[in-house]
């Protein structure tokens, strides 16, 4: 994954062992429980308690961390957020750098929920690539939106984010 690729891994990483437990659950679907049991070498009917969120004492809390990929933990926060906190971004075409962006914040509704909801499906099949074209799109989308004073969306599909100069925030 590329830097912009890892900046979005990092502004995901979970807070708690229940964060990697939901991402966990929403990359293996029915099959999580199952996951978790033969990874970890525990019932299945424990494991569904981890799942549930039904153990108050968590000797295994770690050990489920460590099983979230960073993939699907990226995933799971991108499809819970409500909003991104994108500051500068550093923006390019055809490979070649078009500067930095102030793009700040942008609401996650309607075409951008479309984009988030399609890059973490790109990320859950492991498709980062798309993944990044698609977040990518979704961001500029927004920004071109709120600055457009003709309602053209000029930015959409010929700039393509290669990094977050002061930082990503899922919110």
């Amino acid at each position: 994954m590329s830097r912009f690729g890892d900046q979005i891994r990092g502004a995901a990483s979970p807070r708690n062992w229940q964060d990697a437990a939901s991402a966990i659950r929403r990359a293996k679907g029915r099959g999580a429980s199952r996951f978790i049991a033969q990874e970890l070498g525990i019932s299945q009917r424990q494991a569904q308690r981890y799942l549930a969120g039904q153990v108050r004492k968590a000797p295994h809390g770690q050990d489920i961390e460590d099983l979230a990929e960073p993939d699907w933990l990226a995933a799971d926060a991108l499809l819970e957020a409500q909003a991104l906190n994108c500051g500068h971004v550093e923006v390019e075409y055809n490979g070649k750098s078009q500067g930095v962006r102030k793009v700040g914040l942008i609401s996650v509704d309607g075409e951008m929920r479309e984009a988030i909801e399609a890059a973490a499906a790109a990320l859950l099949d492991g498709d980062e690539s798309l993944a990044e074209q698609l977040l990518s799109d979704g961001i500029l989308g927004q920004y071109s939106q709120q600055n457009a004073r003709d309602d053209r969306h000029i930015l959409k599909g010929t700039l393509k984010i290669s990094g977050f100069r002061t930082g990503f925030n899922i919110l």
